[in-house]
């Protein structure tokens, strides 16, 4: 198992170490950066105050330890507000924890997923490998789609667009902090910033992306890209398969699926496939005739009408 054993020898690099933390940075006047009761540190010096040496200080502790310690942060350190401080840390060692590497066996294959021995897993992340690498190729042809949409293009949107988006990305970051172990407000102080500096910071990016998506989505329809229940039938048969012969699970994702957000999620997965193949299409020549198309469309929509 690769899952952090409590060790009983000292920290060593690549140990995960739960620390007791807080930073003083030397300013004008003193102020506390960040204090966290418990906070896991992985002891990798180009993770955790990069270019420091914060990581050098850990090594060697053990469970109950505590050190305080100086340094000063590098003149080019990523984060404008910590570049050039000196910082005072006083940290209490709560917990020192080891990885072991699990041996490459056939035992390990079947925990893995599907497998029955090494080579079969061997094979298995292969073919993801691939499936990722084919799966990113289309993103950046839909990337590179949008920015030859947007050279010409001029956008027309209502401010409230870009404060949602903003909005988004403030929630998302927020979750990321959270998982690691943050405090909003502690994490907030490590960098610094008041929440209305972060949305601020957002602002260029969240504009860039509300750009992108009107422009794929004017794509959508000016390509008479639609989604049907079949579309939608097929979608949710693929993706409730993968729970096996679990019926219960089965149909209640089925239902998340056809409702709400589950719909809206894979709708929206549908409509990027087919921008994806769409664009191959077009890409290759073979782009169909959209008066056709749509003609096509008309006739299947009236005979839908005349069965019902």
């Amino acid at each position: 198992s690769d899952e952090p054993e409590t060790a009983d020898t000292e920290s060593t690099e690549t140990d995960e170490t739960e620390a007791d933390v807080q930073e003083i940075v030397e300013e004008a006047m003193n102020r506390v950066i960040f204090s966290e009761d418990r906070v896991d540190l992985i002891a990798d010096g180009e993770k955790v105050f990069p270019g420091t040496p914060f990581v050098d200080n850990l090594v060697g502790l053990n469970t109950g330890d505590e050190k305080e310690f100086t340094f000063t942060f590098p003149e080019d350190y990523d984060d404008e507000e910590l570049a050039g401080k000196e910082a005072e840390f006083k940290i209490e060692i709560l917990n020192v924890q080891s990885r072991e590497v699990p041996e490459l066996d056939n035992e390990l294959a079947k925990e893995e997923g599907d497998y029955e021995t090494v080579e079969e897993l061997r094979v298995g992340l292969k073919e993801q490998l691939q499936t990722q690498a084919e799966s990113e190729a289309k993103n950046q042809m839909i990337e590179d789609m949008i920015d030859e949409l947007l050279k010409d293009a001029e956008m027309v949107y209502p401010p409230a667009a870009v404060e949602s988006e903003i909005d988004t990305m403030m929630e998302s970051f927020k979750s990321q902090a959270q998982r690691t172990g943050w405090e909003w407000e502690d994490f907030l102080k490590l960098q610094g910033k008041q929440e209305s500096d972060m949305r601020e910071d957002f602002r260029d990016s969240a504009t860039e992306r509300l750009k992108r998506q009107l422009a794929l989505r004017q794509f959508v329809l000016e390509e008479k890209l639609t989604v049907n229940a079949e579309d939608v039938d097929g979608y949710i048969e693929e993706r409730v398969a993968a729970f096996g012969d679990n019926k219960e699970l089965q149909e209640s994702m089925g239902n998340y699926y056809r409702s709400g957000y589950g719909f809206d999620m894979i709708s929206s997965e549908i409509l990027m496939e087919k921008a994806q193949d769409r664009i191959k299409a077009i890409l290759s020549g073979n782009a169909p005739d959209l008066d056709a198309l749509e003609d096509e469309t008309d006739v299947s929509e009236s005979a839908t009408d005349e069965e019902e």
